[in-house]
């Protein structure tokens, strides 16, 4: 997913404003619903559950070796959750 991600958001840098405003379009039409905003909740929301064991598991291997403090490092998890 990362790499899908990745190369899209590399491909619409290249292209036109024109471009990304026509495919956006194409997608949600000429005025967006609630139907399109809950599609892209939707989807956003289904990606963040499937990362979130990874990324919660990484945090306890090679990120507890760099050289900050504790209280740091929790106050910062503490902010995000």
């Amino acid at each position: 997913m990362v790499t899908a991600t990745a190369a899209a958001a590399g491909v619409l840098t290249f292209l036109q404003l024109d471009f990304v405003v026509n495919l956006a379009r194409l997608l949600f039409g000429t005025r967006g619903n609630l139907a399109s905003a809950l599609l892209v909740l939707g989807a956003a929301s289904a990606v963040a559950a499937v990362a979130a064991p990874r990324v919660c598991a990484g945090l306890g291997g090679w990120l507890r070796h760099l050289p900050v403090a504790d209280c740091a490092r929790y106050d910062s998890l503490r902010r995000a959750s």
